[in-house]
C-alpha cells in the first residue's frame, strides 16, 4: 500500500492575467467546499503516512480568486488536528498580486507556505506578466512589494519558495537574475521554471546556460561554506535520492503528483488540460466524488502511459521547444549529481555542509 504525501488542489482555473508564454488553458471553474474535504479526507487523512509532513498546495490558475474557499479549507485542517499523528505543510503557488495587508495578516497567523513565479527582473517581468484587465499596474512591483511587506511582518524568508522563470531569450541574464532574487529580494529557495515557448532552444543558448548555471553552483556552495544557506529545488532533490534510496519504496508518483481539479477530477498533470475530451477521458485517474479505489492510480502510472502522455503533449499547437526539454533536464541533471556527491562528500567532514542537508530534510520531509 502506497502512502500519499501530496495533493494539489487546484481551487480555481482562472487567473487575473494573461501571461503571453502561459500554457494553461483558462477556463472559469471554481471548487467547492464538499469537493476539497473529499480530497483531504481521502488522500491526506485516510491514507497511511511514513512522512513526518503531507503537504496540501492550493493551485490555480491565481489562486487567490478563490480565498474564501482556502480559509475554509485551512479552517477545516486546523479543526482535524487531533485526529492525525503527522504535520501538514499548507503553500500557496501564486503570482502574489491579489494581496491586501488583511490577507498578509492571514498568512503569517496561519504558517503558510508560499511559492511564487518571477518572470525576471522588473522590465522583462512586466512585458510578459499581463494583467487581463487594462491597467498601468506594475506587475514586478506589486509582488515583490508584497514579498517585502510580508519580510517585514516577520515572515520567514525559508518558507517562500520562488519559481525562477526562464525562457532562452534571457539566458544570458541568468546568474544575474538568480543573484537579484537572493540579494535584492532575499529569497533563498528558487524552483528552476523553463518555459517551453514558441521560439526553440538553439546550441549556443545550451552553451550559454553551462556557463550561467555553474556560476549559480559556485554561488551555491560558497552560501553553504558562510552559512547563508542557498537552496535549488532540483538539487535537493539529488541529495535526497543519493542519500535515501530507501525512501521511495514507500512512494510513487501518486505520492507526491496528485492534483484534484475543480470539477473532482483527479489527475497527474494540469497538462492534460489541453488534451481534447476524448484523450483526457484516458488519463483520469477517478473523479473524487465516486470514492472509487487506488487501482486505478497504480495502473496508469506505466511506461506506455508516459510516452504517449508526452507524444501527446509534443503535439501542441505553436510550442516547439519540447524536443528540447529533456536536453535542458539532462544539462541540469548532470551538473547537480556531482556537486550532490561532493556536498555529501565535504557533510561527512564538515559541520555546515551537514547541517545544509539536514535542513533540505526538514524541507521536504
Amino acid at each position: 500500500m502506497f502512502t500519499i504525501q501530496k495533493i494539489k488542489l487546484f481551487v480555481t482555473t482562472e487567473c487575473n492575467m494573461a501571461c503571453g508564454y502561459c500554457m494553461i488553458k483558462n477556463s472559469h471553474d471554481y471548487m467547492d467546499f464538499e469537493t476539497a474535504k473529499v480530497a483531504l479526507e481521502k488522500y491526506i487523512f485516510w491514507t497511511p503516512s511514513v512522512w513526518r509532513e503531507k503537504f496540501v498546495y492550493f493551485f490555480g490558475w491565481e489562486p487567490f480568486l478563490n480565498f474564501s474557499l482556502i480559509k475554509e479549507i485551512v479552517n477545516y485542517i486546523q479543526k482535524r488536528k487531533k485526529d492525525y499523528s503527522f504535520e501538514i505543510r499548507l503553500v500557496i503557488c501564486s503570482n502574489f498580486t491579489l494581496i491586501s495587508k488583511k490577507t498578509l495578516d492571514w498568512i503569517l497567523k496561519n504558517n503558510i507556505f508560499l511559492s511564487i513565479s518571477i518572470g525576471w527582473i522588473e522590465s522583462v517581468h512586466n512585458q510578459h506578466r499581463i494583467f487581463k484587465e487594462k491597467t498601468t499596474k506594475n506587475a514586478f512591483e506589486i509582488t515583490t512589494n508584497n514579498i517585502k511587506n510580508l519580510q517585514n511582518l516577520g515572515y520567514k524568508r525559508e518558507q517562500i519558495w520562488v519559481w525562477l522563470v526562464i525562457r532562452n531569450k534571457n539566458i544570458s541574464d541568468f546568474f544575474y537574475y538568480f543573484k537579484f532574487i537572493v540579494e535584492q529580494i532575499e529569497l533563498n529557495h528558487i524552483n528552476i521554471e523553463f518555459i517551453i515557448e514558441k521560439e526553440a532552444w538553439r546550441q549556443q543558448d545550451f552553451i550559454i546556460f553551462k556557463k550561467e548555471y555553474k556560476f549559480i553552483l559556485k554561488y551555491l556552495l560558497n552560501s553553504i561554506k558562510t552559512w547563508n544557506f542557498i537552496f535549488l529545488n532540483n538539487l535537493n532533490w539529488t541529495i535526497i535520492e543519493k542519500l535515501n534510496k530507501n525512501l521511495w519504496k514507500f512512494s510513487s508518483p501518486v505520492s507526491y503528483l496528485t492534483e484534484i481539479h475543480p470539477s473532482g477530477d483527479v489527475l497527474f498533470s494540469w497538462f492534460f488540460t489541453h488534451l481534447s475530451d476524448e484523450q483526457r477521458k484516458n488519463v483520469i485517474i477517478e473523479n473524487i466524488k465516486t470514492w472509487n479505489n487506488f487501482k486505478n492510480f497504480e495502473n496508469i502510472w506505466n511506461k506506455k502511459f508516459i510516452d504517449e502522455y508526452f507524444s501527446d503533449m509534443q503535439k501542441l499547437k505553436d510550442f516547439n521547444s519540447w524536443e528540447f526539454y529533456p536536453f535542458l533536464k539532462s544539462y541540469i541533471s548532470n551538473f547537480d549529481d556531482k556537486i550532490a556527491e561532493f556536498i555529501l562528500e565535504k557533510s561527512k567532514k564538515y559541520l555546515n555542509f551537514k547541517k545544509y542537508i539536514d535542513t533540505i530534510f526538514h524541507i521536504y520531509f
